[in-house]
């Protein structure tokens, strides 16, 4: 069985509600793409307009989280839990933003 040890980012850490709003993104993430983003899901849950918007981050390396090439596999992919941190990061900042 493969155990994971448990992770905590700082931006869970450091933003309150930050910590609920990742664990309930990565069970909706997982639930609906599964753990290892790859392709159309990848584009989706980022936000990006399409698979060829994504093949161009990833060729520039802008891609917000960390990409990799699964083993024996064609393509990059990427971890539902990096997506969920980011998203929960990209709201926070959003709503931290003061109002002018």
């Amino acid at each position: 069985m493969l155990e994971t040890a448990p992770t905590m980012s700082p931006t869970s850490e450091s933003q309150g509600q930050t910590g609920p709003l990742v664990e309930s993104l990565e069970a909706l993430i997982v639930r609906e793409y599964g753990v290892v983003l790859t392709g159309r899901s990848l584009m989706r849950v980022l936000g990006y307009p399409s698979l060829e918007a994504l093949r161009t981050a990833i060729y520039r390396g802008t891609v917000p989280i960390p990409v990799f090439p699964p083993e024996n596999r064609r393509g990059k992919g990427a971890l539902a839990s990096d997506a969920a941190r980011w998203l929960a990061a990209q709201r926070d900042a959003a709503v931290s933003k003061p109002e002018k």
